[in-house]
């Protein structure tokens, strides 16, 4: 997807997440961070104390449609 399309959305994802975790060590990454023109994928990288949490938060946003695998 293009950039102007992605960079909202994961903006909105990472906000959504510092909110219900309670943490700033949440960013995006990948070729999001690299403001690459095609963004093949939305990389999220996370730290906390409580994992379980941070993925259980991320898994149930509304911009998540499936989850193959968590962890």
């Amino acid at each position: 997807m293009h950039l102007g399309i992605a960079f909202p959305v994961a903006k909105r994802m990472v906000e959504a997440l510092r909110e219900k975790v309670g943490s700033k060590k949440i960013e995006w990454a990948g070729s999001l961070r690299r403001m690459k023109e095609d963004i093949g994928d939305i990389d999220i990288l996370a730290a906390g104390r409580d994992t379980e949490k941070i993925v259980h938060a991320f898994t149930h946003l509304p911009e998540v449609k499936e989850t193959l695998a968590s962890g």
